[in-house]
């Protein structure tokens, strides 16, 4: 996976139409800048947007990073997705971006087991953070982001029990050899040197280094899952995870398909952008999280 902007990308084309994620809420969020200190020793900095006047316990979410050094106004597109459900929500500079320290790590098959573990830390620790928060639900306590966040979320639940749900937005449940493997054939393009559809087909002859493989995660932990796909994204090996996550067949594991969305979850047939609201709320709402 090549260092993804789509999502920064998207965020920064909303806010030049003149909608500004961090703004949207403001007559009905408080925000609040807040930091923690992670295992290794560094200071991390988060904002938290709680509803006010809810007067009763909130669930609450943490959103997660794809693989682009981002800070928490990058990650905007979910924190507006997070508050228009009506939840209390963590969103934060990922270390090494904006005010959190340590050091940012680029994308490295190599290193992606030690840098995922060390990011799934993170977030693990934000997560123990919103549940000490006064009006949070730590029984609803959840996870949303996309692209790289779909590895870093699982392993996040792997290691933190708080963790009752999980959102993902175009990740993939395979490995990041493979990922990285579709990546490079269709060089994260429509137009590029192979289409979706041919490199799809060239995912059997994969043999090379997995690094990080979220398979074993996934089938150990007991969390309800929303897998959000598009069918003409030319990053993710969509395909291929949808037969992943069947051949799996866990049983809260639940997947959205989006006809000719990208990795923006953008129509490129019609230039629309899907509202992922409309998949989420009624999935929330069956797994009975409730607000």
């Amino acid at each position: 996976m090549k260092i993804n902007f789509h999502i920064i990308l998207q965020s920064l084309a909303f806010i030049l139409m003149g909608f500004n994620y961090n703004s949207q809420e403001k007559t009905s969020y408080r925000e609040r800048h807040v930091t923690i200190t992670s295992k290794d020793n560094f200071k991390q900095h988060g904002v938290l947007y709680t509803p006010q006047n809810s007067g009763k316990l909130t669930p609450a979410i943490v959103v997660g990073h794809g693989s682009a050094p981002s800070t928490y106004e990058d990650v905007g597109y979910y924190t507006y997705l997070a508050q228009k459900l009506g939840f209390v929500v963590l969103a934060y500079d990922k270390r090494g971006v904006g005010e959190s320290k340590g050091i940012y790590r680029r994308f490295n098959l190599s290193e992606s087991q030690e840098s995922f573990d060390l990011l799934s830390n993170d977030m693990s620790l934000w997560v123990d953070f919103l549940a000490r928060q006064q009006g949070v639900d730590s029984n609803n306590i959840g996870l949303l982001g996309g692209s790289q966040a779909g590895w870093i979320m699982p392993f996040t639940a792997y290691k933190n029990n708080k963790v009752k749900f999980i959102i993902s937005g175009e990740g993939t449940p395979l490995s990041a050899g493979e990922e990285q493997y579709f990546s490079e054939l269709t060089d994260d393009r429509l137009d590029g040197p192979m289409s979706i559809k041919e490199a799809d087909a060239k995912m059997s002859e994969f043999n090379g280094p997995k690094g990080f493989d979220p398979r074993d995660i996934l089938k150990k932990i007991d969390v309800p899952i929303l897998w959000i796909f598009g069918t003409s994204d030319p990053v993710i090996p969509v395909d291929a995870s949808i037969r992943e996550l069947k051949t799996m067949e866990h049983p809260k594991h639940e997947i959205v398909v989006l006809k000719n969305g990208n990795h923006d979850f953008v129509n490129v047939e019609t230039g629309v952008s899907y509202n992922l609201l409309e998949y989420i709320g009624p999935w929330l709402a069956k797994i009975g999280v409730s607000k």
